[in-house]
């Protein structure tokens, strides 16, 4: 709907068969329901995955696709990919979705007892605003239930579009796309749990996990609940107003993980971005790591790398850092840089991996 604002819609009454759709600022929605999508089945419970789920930490099992044509283009796409947990004392992940065919990205939120997976359909046109995607849907699974089955299927959402945003609900899942059709190029916080998917009426990032699913791969953070990061400044239990340490102020996405003494608690913060001035035009995707003690507020900066980055806690307060596709782990957040790590199984991530915008200043 070509000049509509973001959250506006359009619902036609028809029969379920027919799933209706919803025009929002251009974009045709599927219409959600809880029904469990055709591509899937749910997978049986056990007492097992119970328990894993409460010890392990969110993890993913990965196989990057083999197309070399479409990686050649930026795109990241998964030969293999299922989310669960990861038990490092028994080095074995255990699968909580069941295979999606076609997934893209993934994410277990254990606080919220919800599992989503992404499907995006990536278009590779070789021509102007390509590689680009076509179309998403999201699939929330109830970790709760004895069967663990699909609560929430949002069909298609239609693009094009850069960018999904997506988080975890107790209700099903709540999502904001990007691309600049929208005012401020985003078509705002959307709650997703009926029919139509409507504008949330809370406008910023929850705390916990977000995923930030483009087609050149995904971005991990979680932001530890009471804490708040924004504009450089960050806020929180025990902490007045602390500055960003420079090495994270240019950052696009942070993490914020507390340790279970609430003493120490360390910063992830990668900068995903373009640098389009004139004479330098180049893309930009690093990351910065710190300690933060939260009695203090001193920052002390542990690791600054090329590519993309993302952190979790694990029930008993280990660390595990992915960077690039390689997952290292300590057993506490103050052990972090001072002693060398454990590194995961080859094929064990946090998040599917994350590449740099190949095309940052033209079409």
């Amino acid at each position: 709907m070509p000049g509509a604002s973001a959250g506006q819609h359009s619902v036609k009454r028809v029969k379920r068969a027919a799933w209706p759709r919803v025009a929002l600022a251009g974009v045709a929605f599927g219409a959600a329901a809880c029904r469990s999508p055709s591509n899937s089945e749910p997978v049986t419970a056990s007492a097992p995955w119970r328990a894993a789920l409460s010890r392990g930490v969110p993890a993913l099992s990965y196989a990057p696709s083999s197309d070399r044509e479409r990686a050649s283009a930026g795109i990241v796409e998964a030969e293999r990919l299922r989310a669960g947990v990861y038990l490092h004392d028994e080095r074995r992940f255990v699968p909580l979705t069941p295979p999606v065919p076609g997934a893209t990205s993934a994410l277990v939120d254990p606080s919220r007892e919800r599992a989503l997976v992404i499907r995006m359909q990536i278009t590779d046109c070789r021509a102007d605003f390509c590689p680009g995607v076509s179309s998403v849907a999201v699939t929330a699974y109830d970790l709760s239930a004895a069967s663990r089955a699909p609560v929430l299927a949002i069909e298609p959402v239609e693009g094009p579009f850069n960018a999904l945003e997506v988080q975890a609900t107790p209700y099903g899942a709540r999502m904001q796309l990007g691309d600049c059709r929208y005012a401020q190029c985003t078509s705002g916080w959307l709650r997703v749990s009926g029919d139509p998917p409507l504008r949330d009426a809370e406008q910023r990032r929850l705390d916990g996990f977000l995923l930030d699913v483009r087609y050149r791969g995904t971005l991990l953070t979680y932001l530890e609940p009471g804490y708040s990061i924004r504009n450089g400044i960050l806020q929180g239990p025990g902490l007045s107003a602390l500055v960003l340490p420079d090495s994270h102020a240019a950052a696009t996405h942070h993490s914020l993980l507390v340790e279970p003494r609430r003493q120490l608690a360390l910063l992830v913060s990668v900068r995903d971005g373009c640098e389009c001035d004139p004479g330098s035009e180049r893309a930009l995707l690093d990351h910065s790591v710190s300690r933060i003690e939260l009695g203090t507020g001193r920052a002390q900066t542990l690791f600054r790398a090329g590519g993309a980055a993302a952190a979790l806690l694990d029930a008993g307060g280990a660390v595990y850092l992915q960077a690039r596709s390689r997952v290292e782990r300590w057993p506490s957040i103050g052990d972090v840089g001072k002693r060398a790590p454990d590194v995961l199984p080859a094929g064990i991530l946090l998040a599917a991996p994350r590449v740099e915008e190949q095309n940052c200043c033209g079409l």
